[in-house]
């Protein structure tokens, strides 16, 4: 039902990160990446699009481009936790450790008891300290 209602939206933005959510569902993440790109050529200001797009390209291997999508998308919610959570963790697979930590710590500023939050400082903390 929600495919078909989705594809019912034709070029609306909304409707085309509708159905490449559902790619990103069907494992085939470059299809989803050409959904959420035709949803912001519509409509850049779009954060779902954003993170959308950057979950496809984190899913394709593309950790680096993943996390400059996903932090676009976290920074036009601005408050909404899970997707500081998810650019943390696209920095964390691209290598990038001070940024993932600094994302971690924007969730932190957010919500102090946001479980998954905790749980990725946890991870950053074991790095540090592995490291030095």
């Amino acid at each position: 039902m929600g495919r078909h209602c989705a594809e019912i939206g034709g070029a609306h933005p909304d409707a085309l990160t509708t159905l490449g959510i559902l790619e990103l569902g069907e494992d085939d993440p470059s299809e989803a990446e050409a959904l959420f790109a035709r949803a912001l050529a519509n409509n850049p200001h779009g954060p779902r699009s954003w993170i959308g797009r950057g979950l496809a390209r984190l899913g394709k291997g593309e950790a680096a481009d993943a996390a400059d999508d996903i932090d676009h998308g976290a920074a036009l919610f601005d408050d909404h936790i899970g997707s500081w959570v998810a650019a943390g963790w696209a920095h964390l697979v691209a290598g990038n450790l001070p940024a993932a930590k600094t994302r971690f710590e924007r969730a932190n500023e957010i919500d102090r008891s946001f479980a998954e939050k905790l749980g990725s400082l946890a991870v950053i903390d074991n790095l540090e300290a592995s490291t030095s």
